[in-house]
């Protein structure tokens, strides 16, 4: 089936959400009005969520002022904005219906972009500069503005109500991360290698919706709004493009308001449109980057886990002495600078842990980088002292 598509230009013509037809209009002379339309939004199922979160589906809820955009093969744009049926997974328009005529072909998107016009290319979308500032309620999230949805085509054929059904073109993918309490900026995520389609065109010609046009990056940022722990975990709902990484290692890295960061990982999945999805690591790290100064010969790192799950402890270097090599549930970790020099250093640890895969297991790690400044913070000129093989940061 051969949907209606939309691409994005600057036009300075569209209409805009307070531009309606007036009810003493003419043209409702001539063509049918609609008494109503309505926009229903089905549920999203989520990959192991009865097992994982106690939650089989994700239901999307409208709130006031989200607008959605309805629009011909003939016609520009119609914007209508939210006013009823707030906290509702499905809404119903009786207003501004004049501008809808008969005998014509409508599609209907969100959210709704002034700036756009008709063509046949594919729906251009783009991941970055997400904010998470939605808040999930058991199995009801909110809308925002990277949660792009549309409807294919309803042919009018005089009709008294309009019932488009939306499909989603991203994947709500939930992360709760375990973490110490603290006020957290940001989460980015991180991939091996550049296989996120962070800018894409999606084509919704053929059974299945396709990623073309894409510009491909291994990193994906969400900043978040006022964010704090919940009863030791973070969780962040992030937008993400269809992505197979089945199998492969997913880098996790929160950061907090004080320039410290909390680093985990987990096991990707193949991420499809029409579903959602969840990810809680065992355990995370912190923090993400330790600078030693001057005589300073003992720090601490933390391992904040959900349960007693074990992971081993190692380093890359010879001048960083661990306290132990294995572990389980949350502790803290001293570790010890030995080997003086003069020179500054960098070397790494790693704390790791083995997860099923299949009938295999794979072994994700978590990395954390130590840099050494002998003679304080402030003499750090680049001439680093680094291990034989820099550290990769790539799952075994």
């Amino acid at each position: 089936m051969k949907y209606k598509i939309i691409i994005v230009f600057v036009l300075s013509s569209m209409l805009s959400c307070r531009e309606r037809i007036k009810p003493d209009d003419p043209f409702q002379d001539t063509q049918k009005k609609y008494n109503s339309v309505t926009i229903t939004i089905p549920p999203l199922v989520i990959e192991d969520g009865t097992d994982k979160i106690g939650l089989e589906t994700l239901n999307y809820i409208w709130t006031e002022k989200d607008s959605i955009g309805i629009f011909s093969d003939n016609e520009s744009q119609h914007c209508f904005t939210i006013v009823d049926d707030v906290g509702e997974s499905s809404i119903t328009f009786t207003d501004g219906l004049a501008d809808l005529k008969t005998d014509l072909q409508y599609y209907s998107y969100f959210p709704f972009n002034p700036e756009m016009n008709i063509s046949e290319n594919g729906i251009p979308v783009s991941f970055r500069n997400q904010v998470h500032e939605r808040s999930r309620q058991e199995g009801n999230l909110r809308l925002g503005k990277h949660s792009f949805l549309i409807a294919e085509g309803i042919e009018n054929k005089g009709d008294m109500n309009l019932e488009f059904r939306y499909k989603p073109l991203h994947i709500p993918v939930i992360f709760r991360i375990p973490a110490e309490e603290g006020n957290y900026t940001s989460l980015e995520i991180f991939t091996e290698e550049e296989v996120i389609a962070t800018q894409c065109t999606i084509s919704t010609e053929g059974p299945e919706w396709q990623v073309q046009n894409a510009i491909y990056d291994d990193h994906l940022a969400i900043e978040l709004v006022n964010l704090s722990t919940t009863d030791g975990m973070v969780e962040v709902i992030a937008s993400l493009p269809p992505l197979d990484i089945d199998g492969k290692q997913l880098f996790l890295r929160l950061n907090k308001s004080d320039d410290t960061a909390v680093c985990s990982s987990i096991l990707g999945k193949d991420y499809i449109l029409g579903k959602a999805y969840h990810h809680t690591p065992d355990f995370s790290v912190s923090p993400a980057l330790i600078e030693v100064s001057g005589t300073e010969s003992v720090f601490d790192i933390r391992v904040t886990a959900i349960d007693h799950c074990p992971y081993k402890i190692s380093t890359d270097v010879d001048w960083l002495s661990l306290t132990t090599t294995y572990g389980s549930g949350s502790s803290t970790i001293p570790v010890n600078i030995i080997n003086e020099t003069k020179k500054e250093r960098i070397g790494h640890i790693i704390i790791s842990e083995e997860v099923p895969y299949n009938s295999n297991s794979i072994v994700l790690q978590n990395i954390i980088e130590v840099k050494h400044y002998p003679d304080g913070l402030s003499v750090g000129i680049g001439n680093w002292d680094k291990p034989d093989d820099e550290y990769s940061g790539t799952a075994e």
